[in-house]
């Protein structure tokens, strides 16, 4: 008998869909960062079980992050 295996957690993803998750960023009730940040958090919990990540690239999603909101930011500014 296979484990079962969930990610799902009291995070800003919640269970919400992809759509839904995307309305939210979109009316800045939460932010990509969270999002992002829940995101890598659910895949560390699940991977021990299925060791699907050969190539962890959090540090780029995180980088990409800082960049984005960073011009976000300058175009307040200017």
């Amino acid at each position: 008998m296979s484990k079962k295996v969930s990610a799902f957690s009291n995070d800003v993803l919640g269970i919400r869909d992809a759509v839904e998750i995307a309305q939210l960023i979109k009316s800045k009730k939460i932010s990509s960062a969270e999002v992002i940040r829940a995101a890598i958090e659910r895949a560390e919990i699940v991977n021990p079980d299925l060791n699907a990540f050969v190539l962890k690239t959090y540090d780029q999603a995180k980088n990409k992050i800082l960049q984005d909101e960073a011009q976000k930011h300058m175009r307040y500014l200017t």
